[in-house]
């Protein structure tokens, strides 16, 4: 298993926790957009490039469509199949297992084509080679969504609080690959001939937490590795409490602008 797997794997639980928050007013945006621009419709062939645990796939199969998830993480992908056979019958939704830096979109599961192609909040497609495939896999719509500018809030408060500094060109990135932004992803569009448009929309949501279970998402985000790690946790731990609510619990806020980019795969 490959080290972006692995770290990919260890957030599935997360992700899965975050799916059972529901709908929120930003994924019924994207999903208006989608449905009122004719991505979407009802008997549509969508893919999911990067799916995560399947929300996405679960809203698409809702609105009639026939979903193809794909992921690099078995465990995302595990979470993804219990997540869709929940509500859904087997003959409209797959899942595939691969690295897109490595897929062979000639296999079956890449076939028929889809009608639309989808990536959010995702390294998978990344640069000229992910996106020549990306668009070969769509005779429709292809879409990606990505974070511009974030603040989570208490997150940052939490690493002044126990004198953490991020290393230089670290914080909570995209795992395993560098990050390539939305406006590097047009101009590679742009060079290869298709039509992009952009869109900025806000995303923020929020989330409760034990003071135990933030201070260790804040060990695994941020500074497991540190040689001060244990003493960055008694620092958590003592700041979470002085500011925890009556039972115990803290609001994990997170105030991000992300882009879309999306464009015809006929150019």
């Amino acid at each position: 298993m490959s080290e972006k797997a692995k770290q990919w794997d260890k957030a599935a639980a997360e992700f899965q926790r975050t799916f059972e928050l529901g709908l929120n007013p930003y994924i019924r945006s994207c999903l208006s957009f989608w449905e009122e621009n004719g991505m979407i419709f009802p008997g549509c062939r969508a893919l999911d490039v990067g799916c995560g645990v399947g929300k996405y796939g679960t809203l698409l199969a809702a609105r009639g469509c026939d979903v193809t998830l794909t992921d690099i993480s078995e465990k995302m992908l595990a979470f993804a199949e219990k997540n869709m056979s929940a509500s859904f019958p087997a003959s409209v939704w797959r899942t595939f297992c691969c690295d897109f830096d490595e897929a062979d979109i000639d296999t079956d599961v890449f076939h028929p084509r889809f009608d639309f192609c989808f990536s959010t909040m995702s390294p998978a497609v990344h640069d000229e080679k992910t996106l020549k495939k990306f668009s070969a896999l769509s005779r429709g719509w292809c879409f990606i969504a990505g974070f511009t500018a974030s603040d989570a809030v208490l997150r940052r408060r939490i690493k002044e609080a126990v004198g953490f500094a991020e290393p230089a060109g670290s914080g909570e990135p995209l795992a395993g690959r560098e990050h390539t932004t939305v406006a590097q992803l047009a101009e590679m569009l742009r060079a290869m001939d298709y039509l992009p448009e952009t869109k900025s929309v806000p995303y923020h949501w929020s989330d409760r937490r034990t003071v135990r279970a933030q201070a260790e998402l804040m060990r695994e985000r941020c500074w497991k590795d540190a040689p001060e790690a244990d003493e960055y946790d008694r620092k958590a731990l003592a700041y979470l409490n002085s500011i925890a609510d009556k039972d115990g619990t803290v609001s994990d806020e997170v105030r991000t602008q992300v882009a879309w980019l999306y464009w015809k795969a006929e150019k």
